[in-house]
């Protein structure tokens, strides 16, 4: 398994009140946090239009950084002989992990 080369969490959401778009940073970055990505409020392009969906979007991926690492460790602690857990669900679990590297 190959290290993530994403920006490492904590991301922070920040609206832009001018025009209603989205910021996701890493403030960790120092005084000029890392923007990490930036959408639209309801990704039709017309940032007019506030929307909870925008809202919703933002927040899902400014926890992406912990929802990799949580799902990581929970895959990475699992014993290796285990018949409790649905085969499927493990592999959809590795899939996202590979997803989000990058990986096919």
């Amino acid at each position: 398994m190959s290290e993530p080369k994403f920006t490492p969490g904590p991301w922070e959401i920040e609206e832009d009140l001018f025009d209603h778009d989205w910021a996701i940073s890493a403030p960790k970055w120092g005084a000029l946090a890392r923007v990490v990505a930036e959408m639209d409020d309801d990704g039709t392009g017309k940032s007019w239009t506030k929307s909870e969906t925008g809202e919703a979007n933002a927040h899902l991926i400014a926890a992406a950084p912990d929802l990799y690492y949580s799902l990581y460790c929970i895959l990475k602690k699992l014993p290796t002989k285990r018949d409790w857990l649905d085969p499927v669900t493990e592999a959809m679990a590795k899939q996202a992990l590979k997803a989000a590297r990058g990986e096919k």
